[in-house]
């Protein structure tokens, strides 16, 4: 029992002490202006509030607290930049990583119906395919590739056997794409 008792006063002077410092950073967070009308809404419109008093230096009007109030100004307009730029980075990575599953869901159907058996050299092949909304291919533009018109042909069929991936890709699709093809792999590097 003895004990409690001793617990009981500093419990109240620490409740004593939060309230304390609570009402203290109410006040700094807020305006003058802002209390003032705030206080006029209430009726209290009297020169000196009853909560305030000249004896409070944090509740005065100081050149200090005014420079304390600018600060907490400028710091939260910083943050507000921050997340800002942090929201539209975020925006830019989102769509960056959408494109590159684009190419590659690109490239993966190219592969899949373009293939050169029995080559024996090695073949590169530089090329702009146009195609619409949708996937479908409508033309094949040939930048630097060999000039076998029976080469080209099959390049343009396995182009336009089916479409290229749209669904899902509509936000960063383009209507030109530019590919290289090669055979074996490593010529490709």
């Amino acid at each position: 029992m003895k004990n409690q008792s001793l617990c009981l006063p500093k419990i109240t002077l620490l409740m004593t002490l939060m309230l304390s410092i609570s009402s203290v950073t109410a006040a700094a967070a807020t305006p003058p202006d802002i209390a003032t009308a705030s206080e006029e809404k209430s009726g209290n419109s009297s020169s000196q509030p009853a909560d305030r008093t000249p004896q409070s230096p944090h509740y005065e009007n100081t050149p200090e607290r005014q420079a304390m109030l600018q600060k907490l100004h400028e710091t939260r307009a910083a943050r507000i930049e921050v997340a800002k730029r942090i929201k539209d980075e975020e925006a830019r990575l989102s769509i960056l990583q959408k494109i590159s599953e684009y190419q590659t869901a690109i490239k993966l159907t190219v592969g899949k119906n373009w293939k050169i058996a029995n080559k024996t050299q090695p073949f590169k092949c530089e090329i702009v395919f146009t195609q619409i909304p949708g996937g479908l291919v409508v033309s094949v533009e040939y930048l630097n590739c060999p000039d076998n018109k029976e080469e080209r042909h099959f390049i343009e069929r396995s182009l336009m056997k089916e479409p290229m991936p749209y669904s899902g890709f509509e936000s960063v699709f383009k209507r030109k794409i530019h590919l290289v093809l090669c055979s074996p792999e490593p010529t490709c590097h």
